[in-house]
Parts: structure tokens; sequence; C-alpha cells
């Protein structure tokens, strides 16, 4: 929208790159808050009481072509193809209700062996 000049909001993007480059900012907490808001908010009421819901814990594994210049970059299996690659795990928490996905928290897992 900065980019565009549609940006309607009351700060500049300085401000923006400041906040998200924030280390205090506890950006776990605030994805989980937001998760929260957003399944009890508004996509508890569009689906019925019948419709079961879980959290769903996905391990994928999250390669890097340029890798030779990422740090803790690790050999890992990708159980799709059956090969290894150079890259991250990434672990991904969410909520669904069988047709909509809500990502919770997520990371990338390393090992500090080569």
């Amino acid at each position: 929208q900065q980019k565009y000049g549609k940006c309607t909001a009351g700060f500049s993007k300085n401000t923006y790159y400041r906040f998200m480059q924030n280390p205090h900012i506890k950006w776990l907490r605030f994805t989980i808050l937001l998760a929260e808001r957003i399944v009890n908010g508004h996509l508890k009421d569009l689906t019925s009481d019948q419709r079961a819901d879980c959290f769903v814990f996905d391990d994928s594994p999250y390669s890097r072509t340029g890798y030779k210049k990422t740090e803790l970059v690790a050999k890992v299996f990708d159980h799709v193809s059956m090969t290894y690659k150079k890259g991250f795990r990434m672990m991904t928490m969410g909520w669904t209700d069988g047709s909509s996905f809500v990502p919770i928290a997520s990371s990338l897992l390393s090992s500090k062996n080569d």
C-alpha cells in the first residue's frame, strides 16, 4: 500500500520497519493471540457444532538453495522425495475445522552438526 500511495495509516514506513525489527516484541505470543482471536471471534460462528476441530502439527522440510551463506543450515531428510536436502525443519502448529486452516505458531529447527 505504501508503494502505490494507497496507505492511509498515520505513520511512516520507517516506523513500520522499526516495529518489525524490534527485538523486544514477543512475536510468538502475538501470533498465538492473533490466531485465537481469529478462530474464536470469526471462524467458530461459521462452523457447526457437529464439525470436529483439532490442532495440527506439521514437520516439513524447508530447503535452502543458496545455503553457502546461510547460518545453521543442515542436512535434512525429505520423506516425500526420499532424499536429503540442505535446509531446515519447519515445525508448524495450526488449527483446522476440516475446511479451513489457521497457522498458530511456527519455528525453524536446525542442527549444529553439518
